[in-house]
């Protein structure tokens, strides 16, 4: 209950008067305003992937998993810089398929689905290297589960594991389309 109390008072509730202050405030500062049917990183990293703009400003790693080319992150931070992540290295230096790393990201958690238990970022990692994708690795943790010489189990509730539908979400985000988006730069006297 600690943590509950602890938490509730960390949130910001945004009301709909603050959300219409915030527009009329950056529509004055002469900046352009996209409202995203869905998630807002997801728009963004659409708009990111298709050059519209150069980079999505999030803390939200899901963008990688929108496909962002190049998330900056830590805007919040005050002692800390801007870190520039480019998924194109990640994937590089990580020898992963897009599809795969949208697995990963799944198996570590994501906003979409709960998780398998027992299975963090390196052990995720070292799965979809193993399986290749989330179904391969399923069958080798029901064939394990079985096992019963085997004392490590994974426990997933596929009424609460929606891997296939997260992984749509994230390959086929609902966003407006980029190339009906027009963003103009902005003048400075």
């Amino acid at each position: 209950m600690d943590d509950v109390l602890k938490f509730a008072g960390q949130t910001i509730r945004v009301t709909p008067k603050m959300t219409q202050d915030a527009k009329k405030l950056i529509t004055l500062l002469g900046l352009p305003i996209i409202e995203a049917p869905s998630e807002a990183e997801a728009q963004a990293s659409v708009m990111a992937r298709e050059g519209i703009v150069y980079a999505v400003a999030s803390e939200d790693m899901d963008c990688l998993c929108f496909g962002c080319p190049t998330l900056l992150r830590g805007f919040a931070s005050k002692d800390e810089p801007v870190k520039e992540i480019r998924l194109d290295i990640v994937l590089k230096e990580m020898n992963i398929t897009m599809k795969q790393f949208i697995d990963i990201c799944i198996l570590c958690g994501c906003d979409y689905s709960k998780s398998i238990d027992g299975i963090g970022p390196v052990k995720a990692y070292n799965f979809i290297k193993e399986y290749e994708d989330i179904e391969g690795l399923l069958k080798y943790i029901d064939e394990n589960n079985l096992d019963t010489k085997k004392k490590q189990k994974y426990n997933y509730d596929l009424n609460s594991f929606f891997y296939k539908e997260s992984r749509e979400l994230f390959e086929k985000p609902n966003c407006i389309d980029p190339k009906t988006i027009e963003v103009s730069r902005i003048k400075y006297n």
